[in-house]
């Protein structure tokens, strides 16, 4: 039983190894990886910089894992294409624009999130453009932008805007 518990501990190891290779493949191989590592670290620093409340910790956490999780879906159904159809295909060039299509959106949700998450560092930089990216007016501070509204009249929302001054 000993056996047992090792080679499954072995496999488990074995599993990490595979996952971080298929990891380094694509921060090796996909240049859109690098451009989204940059982005991941410069919005992690400037959340860290701006302390920024939990709540928009774990919308950042889970955007950035979103986009991460569809370059590496889009690389592995690229592999897959490419494998099962070396030579041009047109469903091959279908199947690998779908496959891009999911990355790109998660791209778009980021760009949106740094932009409105972000608002603080926009309103430091101008107030002008900081009201650009928020949804509230400045008058109101309290307010908040409702994301979804269900049936019964709860909502789901994001709070709005305190009001940031240059000095902290």
């Amino acid at each position: 039983m000993a056996d047992l518990s090792q080679n499954e501990l072995y496999s488990r190891v074995r599993s990490f190894h595979y996952a971080f290779a298929g990891w380094w493949h694509v921060l090796r191989t996909q240049h859109n990886a690098w451009i989204h590592a940059v982005v991941s670290v410069a919005v992690f620093a400037l959340s860290l910089w701006l302390q920024i409340s939990r709540q928009e910790w774990a919308i950042i956490i889970l955007t950035v894992m979103a986009v991460w999780m569809a370059e590496f879906m889009n690389t592995a159904l690229e592999a897959l294409v490419d494998l099962a159809s070396p030579e041009y295909h047109p469903l091959a060039k279908v199947a690998k624009d779908v496959a891009a299509a999911p990355y790109w959106l998660a791209r778009l949700a980021l760009c949106w999130l740094v932009c409105s998450s972000l608002a603080p560092l926009w309103a430091l930089i101008s107030p002008t453009i900081g009201r650009c990216f928020v949804a509230v007016p400045r008058s109101i501070p309290s307010a908040s932008v409702v994301l979804y509204r269900y049936s019964d009249g709860s909502t789901i929302s994001l709070p709005g805007p305190p009001a940031y001054s240059r000095q902290r």
